[in-house]
């Protein structure tokens, strides 16, 4: 969720379509979407407790409903402290599920923060002058099978988890 003004543009990305590192991410546009364009998560006890309230939901699903071979996550963290962030979770349609952990320090980071080293599975982006957000890759160990959904879900401890878009590739 972002709670600015319909229209107002967030300082730490552009809306639309951004190829970073060679991978897709369509940012929504919060004029076009009821003054929404990412999805933050209500964070536990702490510096972030700005989102320590009931209008920020704890864990939002995402439907997905096809096979996919990757996924890629832009990601955002603040008030991070070592530690879990959030979990991804991913729920085939079988009824089984794999799950992605966030982890302040290992794949994710305090946007304010230095920004960890680039892995093949983690890259960073810079979003302003002083503040990154992480592009997240995960291989599907499953991709013959369809994927329902992805639950992402805050960890509840001091980071808040944000989620500003997500590309699948491959498969259909």
């Amino acid at each position: 969720m972002d709670r600015r003004r319909p229209g107002q543009r967030p300082a730490l990305y552009a809306d639309g379509l951004l190829t970073l590192y060679g991978v897709p991410f369509r940012v929504l546009d919060p004029a076009g979407n009821g003054g929404r364009s990412c999805i933050v998560l209500r964070a536990g006890p702490g510096p972030g407790t700005r989102t320590n309230r009931d209008e920020y939901p704890r864990s939002v699903s995402i439907p997905v409903g096809r096979r996919t071979n990757v996924f890629y996550f832009l990601l955002g963290v603040g008030w991070g402290v070592d530690g879990d962030v959030a979990t991804l979770t991913v729920r085939y349609a079988d009824g089984q599920a794999a799950q992605i952990r966030l982890r302040d320090g290992v794949n994710v980071a305090n946007w304010h923060d230095q920004p960890l080293p680039n892995t093949d599975d983690h890259k960073f982006v810079p979003a302003r002058k002083d503040r990154f957000l992480y592009a997240v890759q995960w291989v599907n160990p499953r991709p013959g099978v369809r994927i329902q959904g992805i639950d992402f879900t805050s960890a509840n401890g001091t980071p808040i988890p944000i989620l500003l878009s997500v590309t699948g590739h491959g498969a259909d």
